[in-house]
């Protein structure tokens, strides 16, 4: 009987103490999850910045097309950073509960790379 006893004492206490392990959670400081995404879209966009004066200065086009399949590559790199990191950083906030109006459903549309041509 008493066997019994330590069992069922078991079963019923065992889901009480491991509901800790389960379904955890992270909270984060809303001033130090604020500053960390204003940190990762300063950096990101200033290095798309960098990378477009890199572009026009040393990248040719031809006919609205980069003569360098590198050109092409690096404009298209900036141009989605500079257009998209904006927008997710946004949303990251949104998601977070820290921003009030939801931004737009779609992403907005990252320009041709034709539009950094020198």
């Amino acid at each position: 009987m008493r066997k019994l006893w330590v069992a069922l004492a078991l079963v019923v206490a065992f889901p009480l103490l491991t509901a800790g392990t389960c379904n955890k959670q992270v909270v984060r400081d809303k001033a130090v999850y604020e500053a960390e995404l204003n940190f990762w879209e300063q950096t990101s966009v200033q290095t798309a910045d960098a990378l477009t004066e890199f572009v026009k200065m040393h990248c040719t086009c031809d006919a609205g097309k980069f003569a360098t399949e590198t050109c092409e590559k690096a404009a298209k790199k900036a141009l989605v950073v500079k257009t998209r990191v904006p927008y997710h950083h946004q949303m990251a906030l949104y998601n977070a509960g820290l921003l009030k109006d939801r931004p737009p459903q779609e992403p907005p549309e990252v320009p041709a790379t034709s539009t950094l041509c020198p």
